[in-house]
């Protein structure tokens, strides 16, 4: 008896990890694809038109999918450089506070503004300076909650904890990572969560963007659900439902997908 279970906890264990092979072979290849998509060229007016087409729904559901990830990584890179630098030092706080403040009071249109150029010199010719906008347009909906949300939980470790780094004697990277950053993670993952459904909010004014007086839609979620609002519907078709239970389908698996595997890895970590 005991060698059955034993057996079958052993073939378990080869399934589960054939398919998580499975699963990042997979999204390497979609990111390979997406990627080189993203680096197509550009002509500096205009793109190929979207199709409203729900057999496109994949791929774009993929390009919007690699800007939000993109954009959450460099997001939690500047909250986590930045929210330390405010904790630890004085001197830095006094300007990364005001600064941070007054950027998140900066409208997302305000930014779009005076960064297109700079995207569009960056990469001359190319999808992605439009891309670097638009992912940059997802970096402003979320950094600047993520990293105040960071400071603050870094600023109330509770002493005794701090005292026991001391104890074992931890050097600054390891009570940052093994005490603070713990300590603030959870106030950070429900930060992070609610900034990117502000991040959901920006997709449609991040993907149909203005280029030399006329507009330009990348693919993507959110031009598609831009320009089936502009185009308008007078029926419900049965190709308008499989398009609603696609961007819903795909919706619900990101969030899934990179919301439950987080715990998950934290534990694994602790």
């Amino acid at each position: 008896m005991h060698a059955l279970t034993k057996h079958r906890s052993k073939t378990t264990s080869v399934l589960n990890d054939m398919v998580v092979c499975f699963i990042l072979v997979a999204s390497i290849a979609l990111f390979i694809y997406g990627w080189q998509g993203m680096h197509s060229a550009f002509n500096g007016r205009d793109l190929p038109a979207l199709s409203l087409d729900y057999h496109f729904l994949p791929y774009y559901t993929l390009r919007t999918t690699m800007r939000l990830v993109i954009g959450l990584f460099y997001s939690l890179l500047f909250s986590i450089v930045f929210a330390v630098l405010a904790a630890k030092y004085a001197p830095m706080r006094r300007v990364i506070l005001p600064l941070v403040n007054f950027m998140e009071s900066v409208p997302l249109v305000g930014f779009l503004t005076f960064t297109t150029a700079f995207f569009l010199g960056l990469y001359p010719h190319s999808v992605m300076g439009l891309e670097g906008l638009a992912i940059f347009a997802v970096f402003t909906a979320q950094a600047w909650n993520m990293m105040l949300t960071l400071y603050q939980t870094l600023r109330v470790v509770p002493n005794e904890l701090a005292e026991a780094t001391e104890a074992f004697r931890y050097n600054p990277w390891q009570k940052f990572w093994r005490l603070g950053f713990i300590y603030s993670f959870p106030g950070l993952l429900w930060n992070t969560m609610v900034s990117q459904s502000a991040a959901w909010f920006a997709l449609i004014a991040s993907e149909m963007l203005t280029v030399g007086g006329g507009s330009t839609n990348l693919p993507g979620v959110g031009s598609y659900i831009g320009i089936a609002l502009q185009e308008g519907s007078p029926s419900a078709s049965s190709g308008e439902y499989w398009r609603l239970s696609l961007i819903s389908s795909s919706l619900t698996n990101y969030c899934s997908a990179l919301w439950s595997a987080t715990p998950i890895s934290l534990s694994t970590r602790m």
